[in-house]
C-alpha cells in the first residue's frame, strides 16, 4: 500500500479508473480537483449500477478495489446521473505533492 498521501492519490485514482474499465467499459472521464483539504479525484462512466464493496475475502484474487480506496481516502462515494455515474474520493496529499491551481479533466476515449 501507498506510504505517503501523494502515493495514495495516484493509488485511488487507479483504483477507481481500474473500476470503471472493469466493470463499465466505454469512454470515461477523469476530473482532478484541488480542495482546501487535499484533492478530488472522480472518474465518471457509463454505467448506472453504483459501486459495490466486496465482502473481505483473503483467498479471493479479485474485489479489493474500494476497500483499499477506502483505506487511502479521508470519503468517497459516488452520484448516478442520466448518462451513467461519477466515483469521487477526497484524498489529503503531503507537502511534497504539487497540486496544480485550477482543476483539470481529461476524458479518455475507449
Amino acid at each position: 500500500m501507498a506510504d505517503d498521501h501523494g502515493d495514495s492519490a495516484l493509488y485511488v485514482l487507479n483504483e477507481l479508473v481500474d473500476n470503471a474499465v472493469d466493470h463499465a467499459g466505454g469512454p470515461l472521464g477523469i476530473a482532478v480537483s484541488r480542495e482546501p483539504d487535499g484533492v478530488k479525484i472522480a472518474v465518471t462512466d457509463g454505467f448506472i449500477d453504483p459501486p459495490t464493496m466486496q465482502p473481505h475475502n483473503p483467498l479471493a484474487k479479485r474485489g479489493r478495489g474500494l476497500q483499499l480506496v477506502e483505506a487511502q481516502a479521508l470519503s468517497w462515494g459516488y452520484s448516478v446521473h442520466d448518462f451513467g455515474k461519477t466515483v469521487w474520493a477526497h484524498v489529503t496529499p503531503t507537502l511534497e505533492c504539487t497540486i496544480p491551481e485550477r482543476s483539470r479533466t481529461v476524458p479518455l476515449i475507449s
